[in-house]
């Protein structure tokens, strides 16, 4: 990508006085391109050891210009349909090179590796946590590459890569228009959720799905077991909801709740009285929460796992090939 003449951005749909403006929207990645995209950052920015905090933010700033570039604004889009074809197989991940044939050639001159890589070093320094130039271009070229290339040394290709990184870092806030601050994460509020409502169950009173009470050796250990699994089953998934662009979509409270619901259904663990009450658990945390908006976000999740066991097969068979 050459960022020094990197077109202008439609972002000026948000802010007129943008000297990036009248870019046409570009067409979209695959849906297979941006989960591979992501899935490249999240893994370097865990090379750099950064936090999940700050992963989330890189994430969210490489969704936001995504978005930007192929719709020219950052509005919300909450109704995905559920057919959407990269589940359903119309965008099969056949293989790498459809990925790469849609990275090359879906956002024209602008080389979308560089701006996921751009945002990963803007997002350390949303959280304060700076990384070196030379770190961020060595974990994300190591972690693109893995085995297929050797270690990036410093010399020509080196230097080429971080000159793009810091042009690509400037249009990159040019592109948002410098509103690039600390984003609200659903992160808080799931921890806030978490702790809220293991106070409320209290020990030993959450009970698995479908445990008889009155059975022998009941299910104080297996409840136990459920509760303490949890919260890291919880985090696990609210991490994978960067696979998809939910977080330009949704409020952050209304993500945590419903991953919190979908983690308490897979931990098997029903809230006591939740069956019988006229109000539900969620409802109670947030008054905006309908079930229409934790069944949208959840079948947003499903989505991304039907890709991801598409993308590990995909992967299987790429890596049989080359065997």
């Amino acid at each position: 990508m050459s960022t020094r003449e990197a077109p202008a951005s439609v972002s000026a749909i948000r802010n007129p006085n943008s000297q990036l403006a009248g870019l046409a929207p570009r067409p979209p990645l695959s849906d297979a391109a941006l989960f591979s995209l992501v899935l490249t950052v999240r893994e370097a920015g865990r090379r750099l050891a950064m936090s999940d905090y700050a992963i989330a933010t890189a994430c969210t700033i490489l969704h936001r210009a995504l978005r930007v570039l192929t719709t020219g604004d950052e509005q919300p889009n909450p109704i995905v349909a559920t057919s959407n074809s990269a589940v359903n197989g119309s965008d099969a991940l056949s293989g790498f090179d459809s990925i790469e044939q849609s990275c090359k050639h879906s956002l024209g001159d602008i080389d979308p590796h560089t701006i996921a890589m751009a945002s990963l070093s803007l997002g350390g320094k949303v959280q304060e946590e700076h990384q070196r130039l030379r770190d961020v271009i060595v974990s994300y070229y190591r972690t693109l590459h893995k085995n297929r290339r050797s270690p990036l040394e410093v010399g020509e290709d080196y230097d080429r890569l971080r000159e793009s990184l810091v042009q690509t870092e400037l249009f990159l806030m040019r592109l948002l228009a410098y509103h690039v601050r600390r984003p609200s994460l659903p992160h808080p509020y799931l921890v806030h959720y978490l702790h809220s409502l293991l106070h409320w169950v209290g020990k030993g009173i959450a009970q698995p799905c479908g445990s008889d009470l009155s059975a022998p050796g009941n299910s104080v250990n297996a409840s136990a077991i459920a509760l303490a699994r949890l919260p890291g089953l919880a985090w696990s998934i609210l991490a994978d909801t960067y696979q998809s662009s939910m977080c330009l979509d949704f409020a952050p409270e209304h993500i945590a709740a419903a991953v919190l619901h979908l983690a308490l259904r897979i931990a098997g663990v029903e809230i006591p009285g939740n069956r019988h009450s006229e109000m539900a658990w969620w409802q109670a945390i947030s008054d905006s929460l309908s079930r229409e908006i934790v069944e949208q976000i959840q079948l947003r999740v499903m989505d991304i796992y039907a890709v991801d066991d598409k993308f590990k097969a995909s992967s299987m068979k790429n890596f049989a090939d080359e065997f």
